[in-house]
């Protein structure tokens, strides 16, 4: 657990049990509070590839029921326009911006003034 994100476990252990320094706690003790955690606790969420919990996936799931349900009621459905956007869908899917790393101070200065001037001529049309 500890390759997986020995921060999330942390934030877990501090969570559930309030164990601030796991690392004070003897291996048998941390090894068994940590095996027991919640199945929704962030590191065994990590672990599993997953972005949410249980609990944060079925209201999310609830909450696009009731907005397609909503909008199966409107003038706009029988045309297939406005449909409601997915809450779930939005909680869940990768960023499609990746960040962009510089080699050198110079090269983030470049970039900056580019973005910049694209904002200023924007602001200009």
């Amino acid at each position: 657990m500890i390759n997986a994100g020995e921060d999330l476990l942390i934030c877990d252990l501090a969570e559930v049990y309030g164990v601030l320094d796991w690392r004070s706690l003897r291996l048998s003790v941390a090894a068994a509070l940590s095996a027991h955690l919640p199945d929704d606790s962030r590191i065994k969420r990590k672990q599993a590839g997953l972005k949410l919990g249980l609990r944060d996936t079925l209201l999310a799931s609830i909450a696009d029921s009731l907005k397609y349900l909503c909008w199966t009621k409107t003038a706009d459905a029988p045309k297939g326009r406005n449909r409601p956007t997915s809450v779930l869908e939005a909680l869940t899917k990768e960023p499609e911006e990746k960040v962009t790393g510089f080699d050198s101070a110079a090269a983030f200065r470049a970039r900056r003034e580019e973005i910049v001037r694209q904002c200023q001529k924007a602001d200009l049309n």
